[in-house]
C-alpha cells in the first residue's frame, strides 16, 4: 500500500488508485468545509460535533479532518470546552 501523510493510501492496482483519488477529493472538500465553518464562527469557535451537525455529515467523517487541520497547524485549541452529543466535554477549536 502506498501512503503519504496528507493523502489517502492505495494498493498498486488501478481500481484502488482510482478509489483513492476519489476519496482524496472528498476528504479535501470536507476538510475545507470544516475550516470554513471555523472561519465563520470567529472567536466563538466550534467543536467537531457542532461542525458535523452544521454540515449535516457524520462526526466520524469530521473528527479525522480536525486532526488533519491540527497537524497542518491551521486550527488551534481555544482553551474552552462545550458538551458534545454524548454529554462529554469537547474542545472548542478556532482558526490560528
Amino acid at each position: 500500500m502506498e501512503y503519504y501523510q496528507n493523502n489517502v493510501g492505495y494498493k498498486k492496482r488501478r481500481t484502488s488508485y482510482e478509489a483513492s483519488v476519489s476519496m482524496k477529493t472528498k476528504r479535501l472538500t470536507v476538510r475545507e468545509k470544516c475550516l470554513q465553518v471555523l472561519r465563520n464562527k470567529g472567536s466563538y469557535g466550534a467543536t467537531p460535533d457542532e461542525v458535523a451537525q452544521l454540515l449535516n455529515i457524520p462526526i466520524t467523517t469530521v473528527r479525522p479532518r480536525f486532526s488533519e487541520l491540527v497537524n497542518m497547524q491551521l486550527i488551534i485549541d481555544l482553551k474552552q470546552t462545550r458538551k458534545n452529543e454524548s454529554g462529554k466535554n469537547a474542545i472548542v477549536w478556532g482558526i490560528k
